[in-house]
């Protein structure tokens, strides 16, 4: 699976309303879940947004559930460092 270098704004809004719908109702933060939840709502969400070229968002859940853990860590990781650098302050605008 290959992450997207650049998303638009419904790319980023779809995302985060998917990582609301993928997190047990129970839990306020996503980032209270265990690693191995954390990781696999932040791989789903990201495939249902379409952060993934090539995914049908549709097959999220089993995509997902076919990474290792290892893989699903390495994407999960690229999701927020892509989230993170699309969202930060422009410290020169």
């Amino acid at each position: 699976m290959k992450l997207k270098a650049e998303l638009k704004q419904r790319e980023l809004q779809a995302w985060t309303a998917a990582i609301r719908d993928e997190k047990p109702e129970d839990v306020t933060a996503v980032g209270s879940l265990p690693l191995p939840e954390f990781y696999g709502v932040t791989v789903r969400a990201a495939i249902r947004a379409g952060w993934f070229d090539g995914v049908d968002s549709k097959d999220a859940a089993s995509v997902e559930g076919d990474l290792t853990y290892r893989e699903c860590k390495k994407h999960a990781d690229a999701v927020w460092k892509l989230y993170n650098s699309l969202t930060a302050d422009d410290p020169n605008s």
